[in-house]
């Protein structure tokens, strides 16, 4: 009896995730053919039903006014619901809101909080807002090492922006320095990769 409520659970969850997958895959499809409506509209079924990605999406609807009027308070809301789901893009754009003050005043220690989170994600455009805001000392004690550790890994990962930072900084640090931040990035790769 327990096995087959158990297998009657399991094929309801597994039918519940692909019409999620394929939901989103029809979604995207419209978004890329430019129909914004209906794609912002199929985001939203799928947001309130708790589904990150669906979440990010429609947030970034928001944000840029594709397919629904654009509202940031609404944006802000439905990219902290994807965010606190563990979406490093989400968090990562969250960051930016606090670290821009787009809604409110600027909140450097939140900004910092939420690109940690994407950062250790691996999200190099994290990863590289994380090493500006250390380079910087906004939100966090300003540490040359963390940043510089911060950037090469967005560098590594292939964030262009990252380079001209990480060289600017690499220059001005002394070469004792840099060799501990150099072994603070392959400490982090060896952790984390």
């Amino acid at each position: 009896m327990i096995g087959k409520i158990l297998s009657t659970a399991l094929m309801v969850m597994v039918t519940f995730s692909h019409d999620a997958i394929a939901g989103l895959d029809e979604t995207l499809a419209a978004y890329q053919k430019g129909d914004y409506v209906a794609a912002s509209a199929e985001w939203m079924q799928l947001a309130q039903q708790n589904n990150a990605q669906a979440q990010y999406q429609l947030a970034k609807a928001y944000s840029n006014g594709q397919g629904v009027e654009q509202n940031y308070k609404l944006a802000f809301a439905w990219f902290s619901r994807a965010a606190e789901q563990g979406h490093a893009d989400a968090q990562n754009d969250l960051g930016s809101f606090y670290a821009t003050g787009m809604l409110f005043k600027k909140d450097y220690k939140h900004a910092v909080a939420w690109y940690a989170r994407a950062a250790q994600q691996n999200h190099a455009q994290a990863q590289n807002n994380l090493g500006i805001l250390y380079g910087l000392g906004k939100g966090v004690d300003q540490d040359d090492l963390q940043a510089y550790k911060w950037l090469s890994l967005a560098s590594i990962n292939g964030y262009d922006k990252a380079k001209a930072p990480l060289e600017k900084l690499a220059k001005a640090l002394p070469a004792e320095q840099r060799a501990q931040a150099e072994a603070l990035t392959q400490a982090w790769l060896k952790a984390y990769h």
